[in-house]
C-alpha cells in the first residue's frame, strides 16, 4: 500500500453540487431555529470550550446564513468548508490548520508536512488494525467542502475515524435499518459513513444550529437522493420521522423525541467539553432515547466532568466496553491519552 501526500492540500472540485434551493432550505431552517432560541433553557446554549470558538470564528458564516439575498456567498463558504475559519474545531490537527496548511501564497513548512503525514499514518494503522477485513478499494469518501487528504492509488481519503465509528456501530447493531441518534454530529462525517455501512438506517443529529447547517450541506451533497428533513420541515414528535433517512435538529429538540426511538445513541468528543449541568441533561436524554446501546468517546481527566462520572441510567444499561480512544493520537499531536471510548448495552 503506497500513500501519496504530494497532492494532500490541493484544491478539489466537489463530486456533486447541490442546487440553490437546497442551500436556501438549509439557511431557512437555520434562521427559524435562531428565531426560536430565545427563552430556551441555558442547558442548550453554546458553552464552555465552544464559546470562544464561536465568538472568534463563526461570525462571517452566520452573516452568510442570514443573508437571504445572497445564496452564492453561503454556497462559496460551504463548498470551501475545510479551508474556511468557521470550520475551526471541527477537523484538523489543531486550530491553526487552515492558516498553516491551506493559506494561499504560504508554503507548508517541512515540520508541518511531517506532522500531517505522521498523524495520517497513525490513524491508517489504527483503522486497519481495528477493522482487519476493511477493503479500502471499496471505501467511498465523497469530495465535499474542498477537503484535504491523501491518496492510495487513484483513491482519495480523509478523516478515517468516521469509517471506524460507522463500522463499529454497524457491527454492534447488526441491523442495516437501525435507528441512530447522534448528539453533536459536527460537519456530518458520521452520517455519510453510516449510510455506506448501513444503507437502510435512519439517523437524527442534534446540534447547534450553525453546525447543523454544515452537516446538512455535507449530507445533501453526499446523498442528494436521500430523504433529508430539517428543522421546521418535520415534527420529530410524530411518526413522520420514520419517512426520512436523515434528520437534522437543533439541540433543544432532543426533548421531543420519544423514548427508545434509537437503537443506538452516539456522541464523540463534545459531551465532556460542556458545562456539567449540560452534560447531565444530555446524558439523561441519550439514555432515555437509546433502546439497545449508548456509545460515546470523551475526556476522563482534562475536563470539568469526567466521562467516568456521567450519570448513566444503570438500571437500563451496563458498561460493556471502556478503552482508550487512539484517534488523533500520534507522536506529533496530543499523544496524551485522555479520551476513552465507552459502550453501554441495555440490560
Amino acid at each position: 500500500m503506497i500513500l501519496n501526500f504530494d497532492r494532500a492540500f490541493i484544491s478539489r472540485e466537489p463530486d456533486f453540487k447541490i442546487n440553490d434551493e437546497l442551500i436556501a432550505r438549509i439557511a431557512r431552517s437555520y434562521r427559524l431555529a435562531k428565531c426560536n432560541v430565545n427563552g430556551l433553557s441555558l442547558l442548550y446554549e453554546v458553552g464552555n470550550e465552544w464559546t470562544p470558538i464561536y465568538r472568534r470564528y463563526m461570525p462571517r458564516f452566520i452573516v452568510a446564513l442570514n443573508d437571504e439575498k445572497n445564496i452564492g456567498n453561503l454556497r462559496r463558504l460551504l463548498e470551501n468548508f475545510f479551508r474556511e475559519d468557521f470550520s475551526t474545531g471541527l477537523h484538523g490537527l489543531h486550530f491553526e490548520m487552515v492558516d498553516r496548511y491551506m493559506t494561499e501564497g504560504r508554503s507548508i513548512s517541512p515540520d508541518d508536512a511531517v506532522a500531517y503525514e505522521t498523524a495520517v499514518l497513525a490513524e491508517l494503522d489504527l483503522l486497519l488494525k481495528s477493522i482487519p477485513d476493511l477493503d479500502l478499494k471499496l471505501t467511498r469518501m465523497p469530495i465535499i467542502g474542498n477537503p484535504y487528504g491523501f491518496e492510495i492509488g487513484e483513491k482519495f481519503f480523509y478523516n478515517l475515524g468516521f469509517i471506524y465509528f460507522a463500522r463499529k456501530i454497524s457491527m454492534l447493531l447488526r441491523n442495516p435499518t437501525a435507528h441512530i441518534v447522534e448528539l453533536g454530529g459536527g460537519y456530518g462525517g458520521l452520517p455519510v459513513a453510516l449510510r455506506a455501512a448501513m444503507p437502510g438506517m435512519r439517523y437524527i443529529d442534534f446540534d447547534l444550529p450553525e453546525v447543523l447547517a454544515i452537516a446538512s450541506f455535507f449530507t445533501f451533497s453526499a446523498y442528494p437522493e436521500a430523504r433529508i428533513g430539517l428543522y421546521g420541515e418535520v415534527d420529530i414528535a410524530k411518526d413522520e420521522i420514520n419517512n426520512y433517512d436523515f434528520i437534522f435538529m437543533p439541540n433543544w429538540e432532543i426533548t421531543r423525541l420519544c423514548d427508545n426511538w434509537a437503537d443506538m445513541c452516539f456522541n464523540s468528543y463534545s459531551l465532556a467539553e460542556m458545562e456539567p449541568r449540560q452534560i447531565v441533561n444530555y446524558v439523561e436524554h441519550l439514555c432515555r432515547l437509546a433502546s439497545r446501546y449508548f456509545m460515546h468517546v470523551n475526556h476522563v481527566t482534562r475536563c470539568k466532568f469526567s466521562a467516568d462520572l456521567f450519570p448513566i441510567d444503570y438500571e437500563k444499561f451496563e458498561l460493556l466496553h471502556r478503552a482508550p480512544a487512539m484517534w488523533g493520537k500520534s507522536s506529533v499531536r496530543n499523544n496524551f491519552v485522555d479520551e476513552h471510548e465507552f459502550v453501554y448495552v441495555a440490560r
